[in-house]
């Protein structure tokens, strides 16, 4: 439930800076919120991407486990986990 808050929290973050981007939204599955084996990747991710595309910003998502989107988020730019 922290992970959603958090999601949540990033989201709401006034987004002007950010507009004309491709955010690369890092994350696990964790149904029935966020998968990749679910239509629009679920329905939280739908809404997050639905916000972002009000600011302009464009989103890809990435599902992989914990362990690997916190050691990328170390290594690369990865602006929303």
């Amino acid at each position: 439930m922290i992970k959603l808050l958090i999601f949540i929290v990033v989201i709401a973050i006034p987004t002007q800076v950010f507009s004309k981007q491709t955010w690369q939204i890092v994350t696990e599955n964790y149904p029935p919120y966020f998968s990749e084996n679910l239509p629009s990747n679920g329905w939280l991710y739908e809404i997050a991407e639905s916000a972002l595309k009000t600011q302009g910003i464009n989103s890809e998502a990435e599902f992989t486990t914990w362990d690997r989107a916190l050691k990328l988020l170390e290594k690369t730019e990865k602006p929303l986990f």
